[in-house]
């Protein structure tokens, strides 16, 4: 096993399996019988829920604190206008802010517990044993699992761009497809993998994913075998 990964939360998935880390998220290029695999897996630890509840119980406190719940006074009506009953308890209001705030700030926990949970911790190419072609996965914090298969014939060649902006510069992986792979789109598309863990891959990352994709890929057809024959 070759490890170049110098942070010990990067453990390796199983033997023979290449770990590397970047920032805030590890790449593992597991290679098997069933092909190699490029897997992206997010570090970032699940600090959002934690925070949201240490806020959500600071929040109560201070509101029971700062708004403490009242009711009005209850006049007695035989002791005339303006006369106020003492020995009587109060009665509570149906509506104050000690009631409403716990199920609001509950509300918003949830709420960020399911954008937690939304989010993807780990995606991933697998390219297919005898060139068939490319499996690209994504899997959810809650377990959801999405995939993509893109068959070799379709693809036209594997880049590594960068798109410019106003601020930065991102690199990114994509896939060249065919007009035909497209719905007939004679400028053909791109299919881009690591969509939603790209933000946290650095450059060397995507040199290394190229360089397996491109060493992987399966020689291209000879001109011959698709122009007809002179008779």
């Amino acid at each position: 096993m070759i490890s170049c990964c110098k942070d010990r939360r990067c453990t390796p998935l199983e033997p023979e399996t290449t770990s590397c880390i970047q920032g805030t998220a590890c790449l593992y290029i597991r290679r098997t019988a069933n092909g190699t695999e490029l897997i992206v897996s997010s570090q970032e630890t699940c600090v959002t829920p934690m925070l949201a509840c240490v806020a959500t119980f600071a929040a109560a406190f201070l509101l029971a604190v700062l708004f403490p719940d009242y009711s009005p006074v209850r006049l007695r009506p035989n002791t005339g206008p303006g006369l106020l009953q003492s020995d009587e308890p109060a009665t509570p209001r149906s509506w104050s802010w000690r009631t409403m705030t716990p199920a609001l700030l509950l509300l918003v926990l949830l709420l960020l517990l399911l954008f937690e949970l939304s989010r993807v911790k780990r995606e991933s190419i697998r390219i297919l044993p005898g060139g068939v072609g490319y499996l690209l996965e994504s899997e959810r914090r809650c377990g959801v699992v999405s995939h993509r298969f893109i068959d070799s014939r379709d693809v036209e060649y594997v880049t590594l761009s960068e798109a410019v902006t106003s601020s930065d510069v991102h690199f990114f992986l994509a896939f060249a497809l065919r007009p035909e792979a497209t719905s007939g789109d004679s400028a053909g598309g791109l299919a881009v993998p690591y969509q939603h863990l790209l933000p946290h891959m650095r450059l060397r990352m995507l040199r290394a994913i190229y360089r397996e994709l491109v060493a992987s890929a399966p020689p291209r057809r000879l001109q011959a075998e698709s122009a007809p024959t002179s008779p």
